[in-house]
């Protein structure tokens, strides 16, 4: 028996469905503080911030750690990562504070980031029927 959901409730998460899809074509098996990485970082990006690894860390509530490793996940890789990060972030050495690295989206970042809002603002319309989902070879770079 069907809930009673709002139509547009239902293309809103439909919508939501296809956007994680996407990152799961990066990584299969992705955690949400590895997206919510990337998109804090893209959103810091946008607004002119220039978040450093800790104000991430603070966001989204992660150890350490865990911190430095997504981060390192999305920009040029961890130890742990034999073959390298995604090359979507950049960590820069900051103008102001020299100890303290500032993390920026790359060309790479940003165009998989306007991927994902084209999706949200058309929807299937976008080319891309449900389920979508994205080769890597799509993911510019």
């Amino acid at each position: 028996m069907p809930s009673n959901s709002k139509p547009e409730d239902i293309v809103l998460l439909k919508g939501l469905i296809r956007i994680l899809r996407r990152f799961a074509v990066v990584e299969h098996r992705m955690q949400v503080s590895t997206v919510l990485t990337l998109l804090e970082t893209a959103y810091a990006d946008m607004v002119g911030e220039e978040p450093g690894i800790v104000e991430i860390q603070q966001r989204i509530g992660l150890w350490s750690g865990t911190a430095t490793r997504n981060v390192a996940y999305w920009a040029g890789g961890h130890k742990t990562m034999p073959s390298g990060g995604h090359k979507m972030i950049d960590m820069e050495m900051s103008a102001t504070d020299r100890r303290r690295r500032v993390l920026k989206m790359t060309p790479k970042g940003r165009a998989f980031i306007e991927q994902l809002l084209e999706e949200i603002k058309h929807g299937e319309t976008a080319g891309m029927s449900s389920p979508a989902v994205i080769p890597s070879t799509a993911i510019p770079g």
